[in-house]
């Protein structure tokens, strides 16, 4: 099954602030919790939504 992630990600720079990018994302699961699984191993533990993208 296919699962539109969204949530964001945050991204590196220079110095101590940290900047939040959003994201949307595809990833192909069994699961939901398979899905988040996968998304956060990429993304990080700011992916915080999950749909049924079909």
């Amino acid at each position: 099954m296919l699962w539109k992630m969204t949530g964001w990600t945050e991204t590196a720079s220079a110095g101590w602030t940290e900047k939040k990018q959003p994201v949307e994302t595809y990833i192909e699961a069994d699961s939901m919790d398979e899905a988040f699984e996968k998304a956060r191993a990429i993304y990080g533990s700011g992916i915080d939504t999950a749909q049924p993208a079909e």
